[in-house]
């Protein structure tokens, strides 16, 4: 398929936010009539751009670096004519802390920032995919961005979520003051984002829209990453498999692949194959499915974790098999799903959960059929039993089906 690049109109969202999909699965467009009122934390990058310190987070697949690069060169664009300069800085592309550090910190331009009285608006795009550890390079952070002069620095920073560390966030709010500070996600698309890439790439808008709708796909559609997936399939064969549960795995499969070139080439792959992180994401699909269970707690403190929630450690027992091989889960494995698999989203401050409840609807039956679960087991967990007549629990109607 020809890549292209589209320009959609990408929003972002507090991460304490509440983010609202319509009734079709597709994000609530803010520009409708009532979008508004669906999402009203929902805003464009411009509505944000004066926070001093922007932490701009978001699952794999969703568009970050894309999203944030269309920011620079627009703030590029806009300071051309004054003394203001815009500095951007991929962390993936540095594999020790004197490198960084000379690239970045004691850049020309950097230096002549910090001995004059403009402003400087700096991006630093990808700390997940360093050479360096997550660790490492939040220490570097920390410790040079503590010297730095804050009235002039804006800072932009974009990580995966499941990546981010809270650290970081106290550290930038001891710097900035929390009132100067904000934490974003970036929201999915929404219709008339996926109407502009099919029309784009030739394909009828209109009859992609209704392959979706009867195969439920829009949860697929709406990341960048799994639409690319889903318009090269169409493309192909004018339609999409016959069969909703060959497309689901599919897609769900696509987003358990680490997708991105730079952490692919400095050989940041993770110790689990797709095939094994999707096992692994059924087996959390399962757990918070039927143990009523929204989201995973990624902190060690448990003091302030709702009742809502699991953490890892309880998804880490015995071992799983695909493909005929065993292998052992540890919490290592659990990170690594949550953190580059796009099945999943953050839920809020040290909380991550599946980005879209088909996904774990879908996960929980099909890690069932993998495992050849009986059906009487199945049954006890799909009907309630305290109903006399053996009726489906309501929640599960689309795991059952």
């Amino acid at each position: 398929m020809q890549t292209l690049a589209y320009d959609w109109q990408r929003y972002w969202y507090p991460e304490t936010g509440n983010l609202k999909l319509d009734f079709s699965g597709f994000l609530c467009d803010p520009e409708s009539k009532y979008g508004n009122i669906y999402n009203p934390d929902l805003v464009k990058f411009d509505a944000i751009s004066d926070i001093p310190c922007l932490i701009l987070l978001g699952e794999a697949g969703i568009g970050k670096t894309t999203a944030i690069k269309q920011e620079y060169e627009k703030v590029k664009n806009r300071i051309q004519r004054s003394q203001d300069d815009c500095l951007w800085f991929s962390l993936g592309d540095y594999d020790s802390d004197n490198n960084l550090c000379n690239a970045i910190f004691k850049n020309e331009r950097f230096k002549n920032w910090l001995d004059g009285t403009h402003k400087l608006h700096l991006f630093l795009d990808s700390l997940d995919e360093g050479l360096l550890s997550i660790k490492i390079l939040t220490r570097i952070l920390k410790r040079e961005i503590n010297q730095l002069p804050c009235d002039r620095l804006y800072l932009r920073i974009t990580c995966r979520t499941a990546e981010w560390k809270d650290s970081l966030t106290e550290n930038f709010r001891e710097k900035w003051g929390k009132d100067n500070i904000g934490v974003y996600e970036l929201a999915p698309l929404r219709e008339i984002d996926i109407v502009s890439a099919a029309e784009k790439q030739s394909i009828d808008a209109d009859k992609f829209l209704e392959e979706l709708a009867d195969k439920q796909a829009v949860p697929l559609a709406i990341k960048p990453i799994t639409l690319k997936f889903l318009l090269s399939i169409y493309i192909k064969n004018s339609r999409f498999p016959l069969s909703q549960k060959e497309l689901y795995e599919q897609g769900c499969l696509e987003l358990c692949k680490e997708v991105n070139s730079d952490r692919l080439d400095c050989d940041f792959k993770g110790k689990l194959s797709e095939k094994q992180r999707l096992i692994v994401a059924g087996r959390i699909a399962v757990i918070t499915i039927f143990a009523n269970k929204v989201a995973i707690w990624t902190s060690s403190d448990y003091l302030e974790m709702p009742e809502s929630d699991i953490v890892i450690q309880d998804l880490c027992v015995g071992q799983e098999k695909i493909d005929g091989q065993e292998f052992d889960i540890i919490q290592d494995c659990i990170k690594e799903v949550l953190s580059i698999s796009g099945l999943f989203s953050s839920r809020g401050t040290n909380r991550i959960g599946f980005a879209h409840k088909t996904y774990a609807e879908f996960l929980a039956a099909w890690y069932l059929t993998q495992h050849q679960i009986p059906l009487v087991q199945i049954m006890s967990l799909i009907v309630s039993p305290e109903d006399a007549a053996r009726k489906l629990v309501p929640q599960l109607h689309e795991t059952t089906a």
